[in-house]
């Protein structure tokens, strides 16, 4: 897998593009982010061979490697997301926002 390095022209677009969705992303309830975040941990799951092999390559790490310990730990980071999400309060929130984070 080759990944590209990313031309000033490339950033700028992304910008704008962040800058549009959140102003109807900033709008979404909780429970429609929660389930983003879910759907993108199922997508997420489904890729783990091709996210650890993008690891590697930039990495230099050990295939086996990336894909366990590397892709892992950015699945179980997006895991973390979800149950904070769905545990997020106003009130009585952990120092994170999320209890036992």
């Amino acid at each position: 897998m080759r990944l590209r390095s990313a031309s000033k022209a490339d950033v700028d677009k992304a910008v704008v593009a962040a800058r549009r969705a959140f102003e109807t992303f900033s709008q979404t309830s909780r429970e429609e982010r929660v389930a983003l975040l879910s759907r993108i941990i199922e997508v997420y799951k489904t890729r783990m061979k091709d996210i650890g092999a993008a690891v590697s390559d930039e990495m230099g790490a050990p295939l086996p490697m990336a894909e366990k310990m590397q892709a892992g730990a950015g699945l179980g980071h997006n895991r973390c997301h979800a149950r904070c999400a769905q545990e997020l309060s106003l009130r009585g929130a952990g120092r994170f926002g999320c209890r036992g984070a």
